[in-house]
């Protein structure tokens, strides 16, 4: 089977701001974790396998290059594996998300 990869970006939202808006989308809460791999705090939620969404920003790594460098506009990311259609169609109505990338692999 293959598997969907979506990346979404929000220019003027805050990474709360676009969890939040995340969560209302979906009906259930992000949870908030924190890895230095992922820039400090970021949030995710896990939507039966294997969905799963993160939230992150855009941060500069130690070497000043961005986690997404072909989008610096984009001060928050969001990962959405394996989406079905329905959370696809949901997220494509939302204004304050960008769709960035769509790759099946």
């Amino acid at each position: 089977m293959t598997k969907r990869f979506d990346l979404y970006g929000s220019r003027d939202r805050s990474l709360d701001e676009v969890a939040s808006t995340l969560s209302h989308l979906i009906g259930t809460p992000l949870e908030l974790h924190d890895s230095s791999y992922r820039g400090g705090d970021y949030y995710r939620n896990a939507l039966g396998e294997p969905a799963e969404i993160i939230v992150q920003r855009n941060a500069e790594d130690e070497e000043g290059i961005l986690t997404e460098p072909d989008h610096p506009g984009h001060q928050v990311i969001v990962y959405v594996t394996a989406p079905d259609d329905a959370l696809a169609r949901r997220l494509a109505k939302s204004t304050d998300l960008d769709l960035l990338d769509s790759e099946s692999g």
